[in-house]
């Protein structure tokens, strides 16, 4: 006897208990990232004081102000119509004043080359404009100063990007969690003011991530054009003046 399974055909179900699997199979990774971010946020935020920008949903960015070094200023986060209240709770108890703004992280109001560090975990997979926020990051960034990723990313693993895919479209009809087959790495790597991109791919059968740090590229030094021999000898001429008739 067939399984009566209300309407639904055996192949769409076998479908959504594929991906509701791959879903398990994401929340036991879960844990695992929070120890990799963790380690990522504490290494590479600059000490001494850092300014810096988490573009993080709401949820990671919470667990982020408990990872930064604990001499930290303080810490912006944009897109913050629902993260106001919660973001500063947790800023009071980590020790990090969190500065919340209602304006998109495509948009920061902040002068250019003004924090010391920026932190994305998961944003990337979570907002429809990757490229817009990534260069408003490397704006706001000191030269010289890191931008710190951690990101879902396609896996490379055919089975494994059919089960993205289901979840992806998933996160478009209920704008729940975030995107898992965005080519996140790509986005970042076509930042012209990065560069020195160190980044690792890892769990590519399972639940695939990338993890890296990008470095904003230090401002061109401008210097003076070489004077040629002509040039010297022309200037050390005594220079020629009328005299006035007495």
């Amino acid at each position: 006897m067939a399984l009566d399974v209300g309407g639904v055909s055996p192949a769409a179900l076998a479908g959504a208990l594929s991906i509701a699997g791959f879903g398990v199979l994401r929340a036991a990774v879960y844990f695992r990232m929070q120890y990799i971010t963790a380690a990522m946020v504490a290494r590479h935020v600059p000490r001494g004081g850092a300014r810096l920008v988490d573009l993080s949903p709401k949820d990671a960015a919470g667990r982020n102000l408990f990872y930064l070094p604990k001499d930290a200023v303080q810490v912006t986060v944009f897109d913050g119509a629902d993260k106001g209240a919660y973001l500063q709770e947790l800023g009071i108890r980590a020790g990090v004043p969190v500065d919340v703004r209602p304006v998109p992280a495509a948009r920061m109001n902040l002068p250019p080359a003004s924090v010391d560090a920026v932190v994305c975990v998961y944003g990337l997979s979570t907002t429809r404009d990757a490229a817009a926020v990534l260069r408003e990051a490397a704006r706001v960034l000191k030269p010289g100063k890191p931008f710190i990723f951690v990101e879902n990313v396609a896996s490379a693993n055919g089975v494994v990007r059919g089960l993205q895919a289901g979840l992806a479209a998933v996160h478009r009809a209920t704008g729940w969690g975030a995107a898992p087959d965005k080519d996140s790495l790509r986005d970042v790597q076509a930042i012209s003011e990065f560069e020195d991109i160190q980044v690792e791919r890892i769990w590519d059968w399972q639940d695939p991530h990338v993890v890296g740090v990008a470095v904003k590229r230090a401002a061109p030094v401008l210097t003076q054009p070489a004077v040629s021999p002509l040039e010297k000898r022309v200037e050390a001429l005594p220079s020629m003046r009328r005299r006035k008739r007495g």
